[in-house]
């Protein structure tokens, strides 16, 4: 069974069939929109109370009969409340162009459930005057559309092509604009970076005063993201511009209960499961929030809370070294702290209990060394094991998996694989606090609140939860464990 916490509607393929997803609040419930992969003949359609589980309704929409102009298939949508209905802007695809040629076309609803596509769809493609109109690379690009109401004027953001420049390098945020008197009309990109194949499933937030444009990277398979003053730009790139490591893919955000929240989905090689080769769901979501210099960060969300099946097991220092063994080094109990000393090799110290899906929270504090960190789905002497670690001389968190491998000529071994890592500046003496989610194959880490790592790994399904140092000294506290 894997994370009830993570969605994708069961179909046929043994593989999740989800795609690019969209999420609306309506009476405080989350509306799920997302696609299904690969046939991409539907928008199909959930509902959540809580931003974590969810329950299937009727599917929005489907292809066109022949001859319209979404009857090959449907790609990503984005929904409005305007003009006193529900607005579905959608990505068309037509048998007449091989599927080759993207198009907006519009559906609309009184109750986000029944869905009436419009009459005179599409409402928009490329207009050559700024954009790639021929099909270069085997597609015209004019998808994903986003749309920003501004007073009287409804934008749509679309992920777009300049017409010139490099084939590489043209991918852009293209733009329309709609008013009652006078309609739909094209205009130039809003932001071109001369930089990527394609800005895909772009998203904009005004928050704080400011606009933040997000895109979806083909090259790096990651969510970024741009900071303007104003809604036209210019668009500067923060120094951290990445949301997520690579994996968290087509973000897209809502407002419920005065947060924000971003919603992706999550795709690996499951290392769990060698009959499939990719695994794709929804992930859990993350609270978007703004620092004091206006960079993004995500913070983990409150909502796991009301999935824990017990209390919380808080641990001092003393009853912790009695409930587990060590493995290498110096342990001891000093107050509030466990310190440690690990002069010439890597020191670990088990607890005796194995845990499969639990939230953990420890401060870490590194004097002296090369890194520390959590182990957990441990075996009884962690060589096989996952590890999450603070690297000082790498300014890293990394989740680090140990398993069993078999090299050339049979015989065993544990081979050492980074899974994800991400940037985070570390120094000596300072205290870090860690928040580790291990729900079935979802994994979450955040340094001092804010998440750092979201992946997939699920080939240790459960073990003994400890601490580990690397090559010198320092101390851990405040060990809590929820099991969820």
């Amino acid at each position: 069974m894997s994370s009830p916490y993570m969605y994708s509607p069961p179909g046929f393929s043994p593989m999740p069939e989800i795609g690019d997803v969209e999420v609306f609040v309506k009476n405080g419930e989350i509306h799920l929109f997302h696609l299904t992969l690969p046939n991409h003949d539907k928008i199909a359609h959930a509902v959540s109370q809580d931003g974590l589980t969810w329950k299937e309704l009727p599917d929005a929409l489907h292809t066109g009969d022949p001859g319209s102009c979404d009857d090959d298939m449907l790609w990503t949508m984005s929904i409005l409340r305007y003009e006193n209905h529900y607005n579905m802007f959608y990505t068309a695809l037509s048998k007449a162009d091989q599927g080759q040629v993207q198009r907006i076309a519009l559906a609309t609803s009184e109750d986000l459930i029944h869905w009436k596509k419009y009459p005179k769809n599409p409402i928009g493609e490329a207009d050559p005057r700024w954009y790639e109109t021929k099909s270069i690379r085997g597609m015209v690009s004019w998808r994903d559309p986003y749309p920003v109401l501004k007073q009287d004027v409804l934008y749509l953001l679309v992920c777009a092509r300049e017409n010139r420049g490099p084939i590489f390098k043209r991918g852009c945020v293209g733009l329309m604009s709609y008013m009652k008197e006078g309609g739909w009309k094209f205009e130039p990109p809003l932001y071109a970076p001369r930089h990527y194949m394609d800005w895909e499933v772009p998203v904009l937030l005004k928050l704080n005063g400011r606009y933040y444009l997000f895109g979806s990277i083909i090259e790096t398979h990651c969510c970024h993201y741009r900071i303007a003053e104003q809604f036209r730009g210019p668009y500067h790139t923060p120094l951290n511009d990445k949301i997520l490591p690579e994996g968290n893919y087509a973000n897209r955000v809502c407002k419920w209960e005065d947060k924000y929240l971003m919603f992706h989905w999550l795709e690996t090689n499951p290392d769990w499961d060698k009959t499939i080769s990719r695994y794709r769901k929804l992930a859990p979501p993350k609270e978007l929030i703004v620092e004091n210099n206006g960079t993004l960060s995500l913070k983990s969300f409150e909502g796991w809370c009301s999935k824990y099946t017990g209390p919380r097991a808080s641990l001092p220092p003393k009853s912790f070294l009695k409930k587990g063994k060590s493995i290498n080094g110096r342990w001891e109990a000093n107050g509030d702290e466990i310190r440690y000393q690990s002069p010439h090799n890597m020191s670990t110290f088990l607890l005796e209990q194995e845990e499969e899906n639990f939230v953990l929270d420890i401060t870490i504090r590194i004097e002296q060394g090369v890194a520390a960190g959590v182990v957990f789905r441990a075996d009884h002497s962690s060589d096989e094991a996952m590890f999450l670690r603070l690297s000082l001389d790498e300014d890293e968190i990394q989740l680090v998996k140990l398993v069993e491998t078999e090299e050339r000529g049979g015989w065993p071994s544990i081979g050492r694989t980074i899974i994800q890592s991400e940037k985070v500046p570390l120094r000596v003496g300072e205290d870090y606090k860690l928040h580790l989610i291990a729900s079935h194959e979802y994994i979450e880490a955040s340094v001092n609140k804010r998440v750092k790592l979201s992946t997939l790994s699920w080939v240790r399904k459960k073990g003994r939860i400890g601490i580990s140092a690397e090559y010198g000294r320092g101390y851990f506290k405040d060990f809590h464990l929820w099991k969820i």
